[in-house]
């Protein structure tokens, strides 16, 4: 091979591209075979931005604690709040 130059789609694909391909895998809107001749990228790549999505919405719900009350508040203060009061 003479000077033989590789072009790789993936790394021309934005991050809302990659989402979008992401999300396809996860919900299985297309088959993975079909992700991949569409985008022209491999099955690795499909498969690790799937990955990487669930492994965000995984550590999101890792970091969500909802046992920590974040403010105090009173039924007074929601109604004024409500009513424009305050």
């Amino acid at each position: 091979m003479e000077n033989a130059k590789y072009i790789y789609p993936a790394k021309n694909i934005s991050i809302n591209e990659r989402q979008t391909i992401a999300l396809q895998a996860i919900r299985h809107d297309q088959k993975i075979t079909f992700l991949t001749n569409e985008k022209q990228v491999s099955r690795d790549f499909v498969y690790a931005q799937k990955n990487k999505a669930l492994q965000a919405i995984d550590n999101a719900f890792k970091l969500a604690n909802d046992s920590k009350v974040l403010f105090y508040t009173s039924e007074h203060f929601i109604i004024m709040w409500n009513e424009g009061i305050l």
